[in-house]
Formats: structure tokens, sequence, C-alpha cells
């Protein structure tokens, strides 16, 4: 008898986190409806951040990425949003600041090494130094 319940608490439990998850992708692509374009392309590249830190350990085998710019992974892909965003009109003093944190916080995380010389290379006082 307790097995069952055990196992009935195991069940509800799954469905709410199956429902929790079903309602987080609703409200990510909620959000992501209402950004700008380049809002959306920062959300992007956050995302893919997180998912690979997630893979990190110790909870996965996945490692840093280099910051070589000859090479393809997040470090190339901030580097071209960041000369996108400095290059363009289009992205408001808000979408830069938010690259910027990105770069600071997420992308810091899965590239190495990871100091004043990338921050140099991806200009991140400029995307916080523009004006509204």
């Amino acid at each position: 008898l307790q097995q069952k319940a055990e196992q009935a608490t195991l069940a509800a439990a799954r469905a709410a986190a199956a429902q929790a998850a079903i309602l987080a992708t609703a409200q990510r692509a909620q959000a992501m409806a209402s950004m700008t374009a380049q809002g959306q392309l920062t959300e992007a590249l956050r995302q893919k951040c997180d998912d690979w830190a997630k893979n990190m350990p110790p909870y996965g085998n996945y490692k840093k990425q280099e910051a070589n710019p000859n090479k393809v992974g997040f470090f190339q892909d901030a580097d071209r949003l960041s000369k996108q965003a400095l290059g363009s009109t289009d992205w408001s003093a808000h979408d830069k600041q938010a690259l910027a944190d990105v770069i600071e916080h997420n992308v810091s995380q899965v590239v190495a090494p990871w100091g004043k010389d990338e921050r140099k290379k991806l200009k991140v006082s400029a995307l916080r130094d523009q004006q509204p």
C-alpha cells in the first residue's frame, strides 16, 4: 500500500513538472514575441549559453569553449552580435545593454579563457556606453 502511495506521489510530481515545463515554454514564447528582433537574438544567445552551462560539470561532461575568433562557438556568436549592435542603428541602447549583460554573465560561463582581453575583443564597454 505504501509503495502504491509513493508511486502515485511520484506520478503526480512528474505530471506537475511536465505541466510546469509546458507553462514555461509558453511564457518564453510569449516573452520572445514581445521582444524586438535584436532582443530575440540576444535572448537566443543567452538560452544557448544556459543550455550548454547546464551540461557542464558536475552535471555533465561538456567543456568550456575556446575564446578563439577562428572557431565556431559562443564567443564568435557574441562577437558577431556585438559588431552588429555597434554598427547598426537598429539596435537600441537598451538592446545593447542587454547584449553586454548576456556577454558578461552568460557567455563568460561557457567560454575559456575569460578575462579583460575577451571583454575588450567583444567590445562590452562600448556596448554599455551607448546613450539612449
